[in-house]
């Protein structure tokens, strides 16, 4: 149950209503949180914040997904994405609950990055991304 202070509020043709509360720990994109998380990511890439990446851009990153569980060697990297100009993206998603440090999570995305170069050159990344 929510607290008052919680609930959120939808205005429609001058009235306040509130969202019904449900949770999405359990089956709102997803098995778990951290699937509702990257499922998140998969539908809405207007999420990465393109602006904020590249404030003074008349032009700032507008992303898409080309591949969700992207191959990097024996792991698998949470999204892969491309800007409007053909720059990629790697995304990996992470609780704030997930026992993980930071100082862990960061170098698991420079072991992806660093890996990529070599493992995705030649059109693989795009072999791999068409497969999705």
């Amino acid at each position: 149950m929510s607290n008052k202070s919680d609930e959120i509020f939808i205005l429609r043709h001058g009235e306040i209503e509130p969202l019904a509360s449900r949770s999405m720990r359990i089956g709102l994109l997803g098995k778990n949180l951290e699937d509702a998380l990257q499922t998140l990511f998969e539908k809405y890439p207007q999420l990465i914040p393109g602006r904020q990446i590249d404030p003074g851009s008349e032009d700032p990153p507008r992303f898409i997904l080309l591949r969700r569980e992207m191959p990097v060697g024996g792991w698998a990297l949470d999204h892969l994405f491309a800007d409007q100009r053909g720059v990629l993206t790697l995304v990996e998603t992470k609780l704030i609950e997930n026992p993980e440090s930071r100082r862990e999570v960061i170098g698991q995305i420079i072991e992806y990055a660093a890996n990529a170069i070599e493992l995705w050159s030649g059109g693989k990344a795009r072999q791999k991304a068409s497969e999705y």
